[in-house]
């Protein structure tokens, strides 16, 4: 298992949102595609006071330097914090080597340490709590928060930002700052459990309109699933609620 020390690396800048084709082929690095990254956030203190706890200087997966893989309480006191933790553009190498230190625990491990789940919009918070099982949800379900904070995710590429359900339809309201905006090959569905409604559009772009609205027939319930370039960008169950007169 390997950590970060930090979040927004170098490594996630070109990884993550969802991108477009075009941009994927216009990429620096076009294999490198997260299209929903999810932060797991880990007490430094608990994992650092490990036993089996190394860590590295900078990236472990470099070829053009050495990296060092470091142990003891002297060596995690000299590392170069001020590299590990630089936050403005930079075209340092040594800096942005520095960027990607790395803890490494050699075998599996637990969760005992986890202290959040942050996910980059509450649409996609929505969607893990859909895809977790009921118990899972109900262990977690405090740990985990949406965040717009800039110090924790690039917000360069393409996610949905929010989405209201209802019997008729549903609103998907996407992030403006994409600098990925399509073409998309979009697909929506609606699943009620005994019949499927799809919509679909093969040449979808963001272009100036960031909010879709889909209008199927009247349901009370259903499952609804929205993919971009074949990749899941939002899922969730909408059951409509008896209205109460008072």
């Amino acid at each position: 298992m390997r950590l970060y020390f930090r979040p927004k690396t170098p490594t996630q800048f070109y990884a993550k949102g969802i991108k477009s084709q075009s941009t994927l082929s216009k990429s620096k690095f076009p294999d490198a595609h997260c299209p929903i990254p999810v932060f797991l956030l880990f007490s430094a203190p608990e994992i650092l006071a490990r036993s089996d706890c190394t860590f590295s200087d900078g990236c472990l997966g470099t070829r053009t330097r050495q990296t060092l893989i470091l142990s003891t309480a002297d060596e995690l006191k000299n590392l170069p914090w001020q590299q590990i933790y630089h936050t403005n553009w930079t075209y340092s190498r040594d800096t942005i080597f520095h960027r990607q230190a790395e803890i490494i625990i050699p075998q599996r491990l637990d969760l005992g340490a986890l202290r959040y789940i942050y996910c980059r919009s509450e649409a996609e918070r929505e969607t893990l709590f859909h895809l977790l099982t009921p118990d899972l949800l109900t262990k977690y379900h405090g740990k985990i928060i949406a965040t717009t904070r800039y110090i924790t995710f690039y917000r360069q590429h393409t996610f949905v930002e929010k989405v209201r359900l209802f019997p008729n339809g549903a609103d998907f309201y996407f992030s403006p700052e994409t600098q990925s905006p399509g073409p998309f090959s979009l697909e929506i569905s609606f699943d009620t459990g005994k019949q499927q409604f799809s919509h679909t559009a093969d040449n979808f772009s963001l272009e100036g309109k960031y909010t879709y609205k889909v209008l199927p027939i009247s349901i009370s319930t259903y499952t609804v699933r929205l993919l971009l370039d074949t990749h899941p960008a939002y899922a969730n169950t909408y059951q409509q609620k008896d209205d109460i007169p008072f």
